[in-house]
């Protein structure tokens, strides 16, 4: 019989076929052995067996050369076993499956055979918000006065000072210049007073609040008089007229990647709104999105604020906060204008102060921004926001693999999951459940090739 030795190098799953062998005659078959592992004994005297033989071909099947005896001078016993997608390579290509893993570029099946690395890389984009605030803030002062309920917006605080020390140089001069025996002046004087308390309560009852505000006023107001009830304090202020004011901002999400890595566990999000706190996002809800935009409203009355967060015309969160510092006011303290001064000042150094620079009084607001660990949402009450950077910030934390993705699809390929028709394909390919038909193999030949396949081989 006639068998072809061919010295070849291939992969033992792999579908090529070797050509360009050596056809020897005098070849028998030994006894007893199968058409899955034959062993060939060859007659031969030449130097073809210096070289190491890998394969053999005999009729119309190729097998694998397992080893390779001299049983006596000249005479060989070849032992083999059938490489079967060689030898059905092209039944086997014709038949449709399920390809979980070829070479395919995949940008989108997260590759969940890839290791994460522990290294964590950064990367943010900044909007400021400084257009809508004023350098040393404004400090609102609500009043109920003569048929009205107003809140004036000031931009220094030695103004509430001038008012609130009024109410006391008023009542020191009703009396202080009354003689003890004008009785008559005594009662006017007394009547005056009296009616103030009994029509509007005493002049400091009319302070409602007094709040500071990191945010600029310079619209929406009107110029009245500053009245406590009754009293005149001679001072003019601009009231509020329009409560809310919105602002629109738009930040760009600093994806890292182009592929299945911008999702979860490879990618987090941090979107950190001022007043409102650190807000974390799924990158899964934000595949496709470049940006994020924040619907920013402040309420001029009473400091606090809301944030709407929308990918174009979905709203994906809504939020709030305040972002007044409240001043104690009332009629046991009616010289409150150092505790105005000393809390404002506080706050309008930590606001104020330039997070981008780096200030030491924001140092510690920018460290955590660094490393946001955990989201932080609700309401800074009681001023407690004052501490926090004036802009918004998208942060992207990434975990990387330890190679490009593309880099391991020629040794284990990459996501898939299609059904396909082998013939299609080059290189790796791994399929899922297998069941192929092929004519002239035998059940165990067809159980190895599906085996094969679902392990994954390499069509070449």
């Amino acid at each position: 019989m006639e068998i072809i030795l061919y010295k070849t190098s291939k992969k033992t799953n792999s579908t090529k076929i070797p050509d360009g062998g050596v056809t020897l005659n005098s070849v028998t078959l030994k006894n007893g052995c199968n058409i899955l592992k034959p062993v060939f004994m060859l007659s031969s005297d030449d130097n073809y067996f210096k070289d190491t033989i890998t394969e053999i071909g005999f009729q119309d099947k190729y097998y694998f050369v397992t080893d390779i005896k001299s049983v006596r001078n000249n005479l060989w016993e070849i032992s083999c076993e059938i490489d079967v997608l060689a030898t059905y390579k092209a039944e086997i290509i014709a038949n449709k499956c399920l390809v979980e893993f070829d070479e395919t570029t995949n940008t989108t099946i997260v590759d969940s055979r890839l290791p994460i690395k522990s290294t964590v890389s950064r990367s943010g984009n900044i909007v400021s918000m400084r257009d809508i605030m004023r350098e040393g803030g404004t400090y609102l002062l609500g009043v109920t006065g003569k048929g009205s309920v107003d809140t004036f917006a000031f931009t220094n605080i030695e103004t509430i000072n001038a008012i609130l020390d009024s109410v006391n140089d008023w009542a020191d001069g009703l009396y202080a210049s009354l003689d003890p025996a004008d009785i008559p002046g005594i009662v006017d004087a007394i009547v005056v007073t009296g009616k103030q308390m009994v029509t509007q309560g005493n002049a400091i009852n009319n302070i409602r609040s007094c709040i500071w505000i990191p945010w600029a006023i310079t619209n929406g107001v009107a110029v009245k008089n500053v009245t406590l009830g009754n009293y005149e304090t001679g001072y003019t202020g601009y009231s509020i007229t329009r409560r809310t004011v919105d602002h629109v901002y738009r930040v760009k999400i600093p994806w890292r990647f182009s592929d299945w890595r911008n999702k979860s566990p490879y990618t987090s999000i941090y979107l950190y709104i001022p007043f409102v706190g650190y807000i974390h996002y799924s990158s899964d809800e934000l595949i496709g999105i470049d940006s994020l935009t924040i619907q920013f409203s402040i309420d001029r009355v009473t400091g606090a604020i809301s944030a709407v967060v929308k990918t174009g015309e979905y709203i994906i969160g809504t939020y709030g906060g305040n972002s007044g510092i409240a001043i104690p006011i009332g009629s046991s303290n009616i010289n409150a204008s150092q505790t105005v001064g000393s809390i404002v000042g506080a706050g309008t150094a930590l606001v104020m102060g330039n997070w981008l620079g780096g200030a030491s009084l924001v140092g510690s607001a920018l460290t955590s921004m660094a490393t946001p660990l955990s989201t932080t949402i609700g309401s800074f009450g009681n001023g407690s926001g004052a501490t926090q950077p004036e802009a918004i910030a998208c942060y992207v934390y990434t975990h990387d693999i330890p190679d490009l993705p593309n880099s391991y699809a020629p040794i284990i390929g990459t996501p898939t999951y299609k059904v396909k028709e082998l013939s299609t394909l080059a290189g790796f390919v791994k399929t899922g459940n297998a069941s192929v038909s092929v004519n002239g193999a035998t059940f165990t030949e067809i159980n190895m090739i599906n085996g094969l396949l679902n392990g994954g081989v390499y069509i070449e």
